[in-house]
């Protein structure tokens, strides 16, 4: 099984999504949202290469991948099979300008944080 590590900005971007659906919706919708995202990371565990390719990502050296959680937000990663670990890297609100996805994730020392 793949170690799962998540990126600091992934782990700040998932609490924000968490509360802002806490506040906005209620906690039956952020449950909701946290039991995706505990799927998801199982999921990637056991099978990191299922996420489908990110497109707005194609350019990098990396092959970054993504799942979509409750249809709105994309959790985004790339797996190395050298070390046998899945990076977490952000989680995007799919609403936001595409380009600025890209801008996000910027620098080869940045996705490995």
């Amino acid at each position: 099984m793949a170690e799962v590590k998540w990126q600091k900005r992934a782990e700040k971007e998932l609490l924000k999504y968490l509360l802002q659906g806490y506040q906005q919706f209620g906690p039956a919708t952020a449950n909701k949202f946290a039991e995706q995202v505990r799927q998801i990371n199982d999921k990637l565990a056991k099978h990191p290469e299922i996420g489908f390719p990110e497109p707005l990502l194609s350019e990098r050296i990396k092959l970054y991948r993504g799942f979509y959680i409750l249809k709105r937000f994309k959790l985004v990663y790339h797996y190395d099979p050298k070390t046998d670990i899945v990076h977490i890297v952000d989680i995007w609100d799919s609403r936001r300008e595409p380009q600025n996805l890209a801008k996000r994730i910027k620098t080869k020392n940045t996705d490995n944080k």
